[in-house]
């Protein structure tokens, strides 16, 4: 069981919620604030959201700061304390840090966006994987963080045209950490490929293989001195360009169909099957790694999916994790009858003068939150 309390984040001003082992689905209309619960789980999970938005508009208009509570039985109570320029992690009332927490709550994230993880922008797929990595292995986490912190700080001598001499303390961490980042990456999407294929088997009875790989954005950088060679070779190319060219942000993940990049072969139907059987691979792989099932955070997606799908996400919500779904019609939920539903109402205040970075809530309106039973709200069942 948890108790999830949101203080001036987002649309709401003060909202508890009580989520169990069973399904919770949180069902209003557009802009009453559901996916802004899911966000804050999010943030209380791994420290950020999916969503591209800056911090201040986590805040609710005219207010300093916002506050994400949770209490749980197995956890420390924690508490998230926003402001515009910074996260601050309490446990129990006492200072913490988020890599001392995370893998305490795991969470995966399935929303609208993620349904074009194939054909959508390498961005998108390097979030995706990132997120899971990086709950699962604190290794990863000891990699990828001074990694992209020396690539940042290489970026602005980069622009300043700095020496050689200067640049090199910053060459010489990426030339040992950018390895060992490619390394684990490739080891946590080979580890996911045989459960993936499995997954995929209950979907299709006959399913073709499928296979993915890290492709880096500049081939034969995968040793310490084949990126020494790299900076010294396209120096005068990266002072042009004023950016380092080794970087995990630039690299992707590939996905092959049929023997052929999946984009040219896989129909949606099939792009939607595989994509369900890589969140099912990484609720397996998180359950072992870390010893509970992760929290799933699921944003619309069932109007989204055919009744087989439906019913092959439904079956992952109930592996043992506490989920939470949204929707803005309970119709789509006839296969959750044990399931605990959430009404959330807008009551409409003045809109402020700049609602621009409230993507679409009001953020002056206030919400109320009523618990039913989904059998007595859903006619269908």
């Amino acid at each position: 069981m948890y108790t999830l309390r949101l203080q001036d984040f987002r649309n709401h001003s003060d909202t508890e919620l009580q989520l169990s082992s069973t399904p919770t689905i949180i069902y209003g209309a557009n802009g009453s604030g559901k996916t802004n619960v899911l966000e804050a789980l999010s943030l209380l999970s791994t420290g950020r959201s999916w969503r591209k938005s800056p911090r201040e508009s986590l805040i609710r208009h005219g207010e300093a700061s916002a506050v994400i509570t949770l209490e749980a039985e197995h956890l420390p109570t924690t508490t998230l304390h926003l402001t515009p320029t910074a996260l601050r992690l309490r446990h129990h009332h006492k200072p913490s840090t988020l890599k001392a927490h995370i893998g305490r709550l795991p969470s995966l994230v399935f929303a609208p966006e993620h349904l074009h993880l194939f054909d959508g922008g390498k961005a998108e797929r390097q979030q995706f994987f990132d997120r899971y990595l990086y709950q699962v292995s604190p290794a990863y986490r000891a990699v990828l963080s001074p990694l992209l912190q020396a690539i940042q700080q290489r970026n602005s001598l980069l622009k300043q045209h700095s020496s050689a001499a200067i640049l090199h303390p910053w060459e010489e961490i990426i030339a040992r950490l950018y390895p060992q980042c490619v390394a684990l990456r490739e080891a946590g999407i080979t580890t996911l490929l045989p459960t993936m294929q499995t997954a995929l088997a209950q979907l299709h009875p006959a399913p073709e293989a499928i296979t993915m790989h890290l492709q880096t954005a500049e081939p034969s950088t995968h040793s310490s001195a084949a990126i020494r060679g790299f900076f010294t070779a396209h120096r005068a190319r990266e002072y042009h360009l004023k950016r380092t060219l080794i970087t995990p942000t630039r690299d992707d993940i590939v996905f092959f169909f049929r023997g052929k990049p999946l984009n040219d072969t896989a129909s949606r139907g099939e792009k939607r099957s595989i994509l369900l059987a890589l969140l099912s691979s990484m609720h397996t792989h998180m359950t072992l790694q870390l010893g509970r099932p992760p929290l799933l955070l699921l944003d619309d997606v069932f109007s989204e999916l055919d009744d087989a799908r439906q019913a092959s996400l439904y079956h992952l919500c109930g592996a043992g994790a506490t989920s939470v779904l949204t929707t803005t019609h309970l119709s789509h939920f006839s296969l959750f009858p044990e399931a605990r539903s959430i009404a959330i109402e807008t009551l409409v205040s003045p809109t402020p003068k700049n609602p621009q970075h409230h993507r679409g809530v009001n953020p002056g309106a206030a919400t109320r939150i009523r618990t039913e039973d989904l059998r007595v709200t859903n006619p269908l069942l």
